[in-house]
């Protein structure tokens, strides 16, 4: 019997189970077998940006073991199956809380403290060194010598506790809970996007996680510090990811291999928005896959490019990626834009500015639904290019140039294209003015006087973008600094240049902080 054949057979068998143990009677799946093979049935099924219905009556029945995602991620069928369908079927699972069974990567036996993996600094930290079922599961087992740590020592079988795991501020939320088994294990378990983070940190986790230096100090390790009794502060230890400069690998008009960039800088490797976590950038994807889902993404004549948001079902909505795009200048984050050429294969086409939004009733298949179609317009164009030219005075007050800054909605009716590049020079003048006049004359870096006066006889700082790579294009108040020549020539060439920005940071932050509870009050 083919490898194909035996998992058609496993299809059945997992509908035969759950109607046999009045589990689930899937007619829709039986009939879906009885015209498709059943790799054809769960590649189309796994595809889905929602699960099935019959995935979603399993889980209610605490029975994902059943799942066609279950049976995909067995190691037997992997040939079947691309690494990314795979790790779609994984990921759906881990956000539903599956019970993945014992492996030979998830053999840590409770009985053993299993030292080598786990190292008490003090009552309130503790190390774990991550094995290849945090990697691949989101999950490590917790030996029972460690138990009192996570406040689990007399949890009884098949309780569950949700935690928070703290990291850089951001909270995730994760699961501590006890096995139903005779001798119950315990584990700890996150969902996809704490997952991410660890893959993105470590992008070289097969290589990290090998014997010959599993005790290493290159080991990827997970430092928790006890908060609360629910929540934890976390720490990544071990060798992490180089940045990798962005400016410096992409070239207008190169292709690249997709996996290749999400290898490099993170994000999602699925769908049309990826948002790194390490990086202060937005990847989008546009290619002629959208027309499957009733939209198609293009170039007007006015050299706007029409990008549709993301939410194959139902109205859209400002959530994830597209408050990420509809965000980008507030956040500090640029965009950059891929047009896929083949299959895993895109095309670098620059980096692209959001300079509004249209929001139509029904996409082009004529169904009835929200779709976002987000106006984007190559920063060259809106920056360099010949259109208007946007006068903003240097003699507003502060609060007038914040408030210029901060104002003027791309989308209001009627905007023709042209006007939609004034407004947002305007704001990009004001927003350097802004900061000029927000320092006063003193460097926002170093706290030093401007190092001279130019012939207008104003003190001469330079505007230097905190999480941009360049300082090129539109801002936003929070994520500018008027600095000194010498200051600015460090927070980009220096050795330390990622710790001095930080430093900037934390100080425009403050300043911020007070002055927004000023506007409010």
């Amino acid at each position: 019997m083919s490898l194909r054949d035996k998992f058609h057979n496993a299809m059945l068998d997992i509908y035969k189970t759950a109607r046999k143990e009045r589990i689930h009677d899937a007619k829709l799946f039986a009939q879906m077998l009885s015209t498709d093979h059943g790799v054809n049935v769960a590649k189309k099924l796994i595809s889905s940006d929602k699960p099935s219905t019959g995935f979603t009556a399993l889980w209610e029945k605490g029975r994902l073991d059943l799942t066609v995602e279950a049976l995909v991620i067995r190691d037997e069928f992997r040939e079947l199956f691309t690494d990314e369908e795979r790790e779609k079927a994984r990921n759906r699972l881990i956000d539903y809380r599956y019970s993945f069974p014992e492996t030979s990567t998830q053999s840590e036996d409770d009985n053993d403290v299993n030292k080598h993996s786990w190292t008490r600094k003090s009552d309130h930290v503790i190390v774990k060194t991550l094995d290849k079922s945090a990697f691949i599961h989101g999950m490590t087992g917790i030996p029972v010598d460690i138990r009192d740590f996570f406040g689990a020592t007399n949890m009884q079988k098949g309780e569950k506790r949700e935690v928070i795991l703290v990291h850089n501020g951001t909270e995730y939320s994760a699961r501590i809970e006890m096995g139903i088994q005779d001798s119950p294990r315990t584990r700890l378990s996150w969902k996809t996007d704490f997952s991410e983070l660890i893959r993105e940190t470590f992008p070289n986790f097969n290589e990290l996680v090998q014997d010959n230096i599993e005790s290493s100090s290159e080991a990827p390790r997970i430092e928790l510090a006890r908060i609360s009794y629910d929540r934890y502060a976390v720490s990544l230890l071990g060798t992490v990811k180089e940045p990798v400069n962005i400016t410096e690998v992409l070239i207008v008009g190169k292709e690249y291999r997709r996996r290749d960039l999400h290898d490099m800088f993170g994000g999602q490797r699925y769908g049309g928005i990826s948002t790194p976590s390490q990086y202060p950038f937005i990847m989008i994807f546009t290619g002629d896959r959208g027309e499957e889902y009733g939209y198609k993404d293009g170039w007007t004549e006015d050299g706007l490019f029409l990008y549709t948001g993301e939410g194959q079902e139902g109205d859209m909505q400002f959530i994830k990626g597209n408050k990420a795009i509809l965000e980008h200048e507030k956040d500090g984050k640029d965009i950059h834009l891929f047009e896929y050429v083949r299959t895993g294969y895109v095309k670098y086409v620059g980096q692209m500015l959001c300079v509004g939004y249209r929001l139509r009733d029904k996409d082009n298949k004529g169904q009835d639904r929200k779709v976002i179609v987000f106006e984007l317009m190559p920063i060259e164009a809106v920056m360099n290019g010949g259109q208007a030219s946007a006068t903003v005075s240097s003699d507003l007050t502060l609060e007038e140039l914040r408030k210029k800054a901060l104002s003027g909605s791309n989308n209001r009716p009627g905007m023709t294209t042209k006007e939609r590049v004034v407004l947002y020079r305007e704001r990009s003048q004001a927003v350097k003015l802004y900061a000029l006049k927000r320092a006063n004359g003193i460097c926002e870096a170093c706290g030093n006087e401007a190092p001279f006066k130019t012939s207008k006889g104003e003190p001469f700082l330079e505007v230097h973008h905190l999480r941009r790579l360049s300082d090129g294009g539109p801002d936003h108040p929070e994520w500018v600094a008027a600095i000194c020549p010498n200051c600015h020539r460090r927070a980009h060439f220096s050795d330390d240049s990622a710790e001095y920005n930080t430093m900037i940071i934390k100080k425009i932050s403050e300043i911020e902080i007070v002055r927004n509870s000023k506007s409010v009050s």
